[in-house]
This record gives structure tokens, sequence and C-alpha cells, in this order.
């Protein structure tokens, strides 16, 4: 039997390929380096390297056009969230995979009040989200008059206050 750490490392690579193989659009092999990598995560209870895999699989979905998987592997993510465990990065990564479907589904609503407090929280830790000014002009183009009022109103929100959201009144049905 490998050590943890061994077996964290191992997991890591698997998941690192899985990436690789999105990003090349060769979508069976991604799943399945995702997928080894999740066994092992799984077995030694690595929420982070969960939540990453999680977001990588939405990501997937989302690809193939399973916005049902998508949400599925969604659900999963932020039930990783607990009263007891909710590290700051993995909420950015619920609401950031989120958005991903709400956009894709054409929710350009949900999809900025949710891009807009991923932006909001990076810009009081980090002034580089060029990533994010791109996501959401995209937004304002797609809502029109509405961007503003929208935009007012995903200002006024907070990480934790869109968990809750995306935990009830946002919450995907499958």
């Amino acid at each position: 039997m490998l050590p943890i750490g061994e077996k964290l490392s191992i997991a890591t690579c698997y998941a690192s390929l899985g990436d690789a193989y999105l990003e090349l659009k060769q979508y069976d092999e991604s799943r399945r380096w995702v997928l080894e990598s999740q066994k092992i995560r799984l077995d030694i209870q690595d929420k982070p390297g969960l939540a990453y895999n999680y977001k990588v699989l939405v990501q997937l979905e989302l690809a193939l056009d399973d916005i049902r998987g998508a949400k599925v592997w969604h659900n999963q993510l932020l039930a990783l969230i607990t009263p007891d465990y909710s590290p700051l990065f993995i909420q950015i990564d619920v609401l950031f995979v989120a958005y991903l479907i709400f956009n894709h589904e054409g929710d350009y609503e949900k999809a900025l009040m949710l891009i807009a407090v991923v932006y909001n929280d990076r810009v009081k830790r980090n002034p580089n989200v060029d990533g994010l000014d791109k996501r959401i002009a995209e937004l304002r183009e797609k809502l029109g008059e509405r961007y503003e009022a929208i935009r007012a109103q995903a200002d006024q929100e907070t990480v934790t206050s869109m968990i809750e959201k995306l935990q009830n009144a946002y919450k995907f049905i499958l």
C-alpha cells in the first residue's frame, strides 16, 4: 500500500492528464484520467483535489453539451461545502462552474450575478482579473439594457450569499 502522499501525487498527475486531454478536446481520455484521479481522491478524502476534479468534469460535460451531467458534477462540488468545511477557493470554484452552466444555458442574469461576485472577490485579493473582465463584457452584450440593474444587484452580493443562492434559489434540479 502506498503512503497517502504518493497516492496524492498520482491522483494529481492523473487529474492533470485529464485536464490536458480536455484542452485537446479528447474527451474520452479526459474523462478516463479524471475519474482515475477521482477514485484515489475519494479513497484518501482529498477534498481540495475532489473540488478540482469536479470542476474539470463540469467543463468536460459542457464541452459535450451535457448540461445535466454538468449539473450533477456541480452538485457534487457544492456538497463539499459544509458548515465545518468551506474554504474560499472551493466556494469560488462552485460559483465559477455555476456561472459556466448558467452561461451555457443562456441564463445570463444568473451568470452575471455569479461572475460579478467572483470578480469583486478577486479584485479585493488580486487586481489581475483580465479573464473575468472578458466574461463580464460578454454578459454585458448579451443582457443589453438589463446589465446595469443586474450588475448593481451583483455588486451587493458576497461569495457566501451566492453559495446560499446556489444551495437554494439557484439550485440545479436534475
